[in-house]
C-alpha cells in the first residue's frame, strides 16, 4: 500500500508498505519498503504524517514491522529512532553497480 503526501495539490513525499520482503521472516512482519519526503517539505507536519500513516497500517496487519536503513544516511536513522523504529542489528551488504553498500535493519512492535 502507498500513500501520497500533497501539498497544495503537489505530491510533496510517499510511503509505502507491505509484508516482508526478506524470505527469513514469518508473514506476520511488515516492511516499511520506502519512504520519500521532498527536502522542502522535511520539517513540515506533511513530512511526519505519511511515516505514521504507514506505520499505522502496519500495526493494524503485523505484529512487527521492520525496516532497512543506509548506514551513512545518519539523518534517516534520527528520522527513523524519533518516530519508535529500533536499531535491530541486522546489516546487509548491497552491490550497487560499483559500489558496495552497508544497510541496517530497524523494527517497531
Amino acid at each position: 500500500m502507498t500513500w501520497l503526501a500533497l501539498d497544495a495539490g503537489s505530491v510533496v513525499g510517499f510511503a509505502s508498505v507491505g509484508r516482508a520482503r526478506d524470505p527469513d521472516l514469518s508473514g506476520q512482519v511488515g516492511e516499511l519498503y520506502a519512504i520519500y519526503v521532498s527536502p522542502p517539505a522535511w520539517d513540515q507536519a506533511v513530512g511526519h504524517v505519511r511515516p505514521e500513516k504507514a506505520v499505522s497500517q502496519l500495526g493494524s496487519k503485523y505484529r512487527e514491522a521492520v525496516l532497512w536503513v543506509l548506514d551513512s544516511n545518519a539523518r534517516a536513522r534520527r528520522f527513523y529512532k524519533r518516530h519508535g523504529w529500533l536499531p535491530g542489528g541486522t546489516v546487509k551488504q548491497e552491490q550497487l553497480g560499483e559500489a558496495t553498500t552497508d544497510r541496517t535493519a530497524a523494527s517497531r512492535r
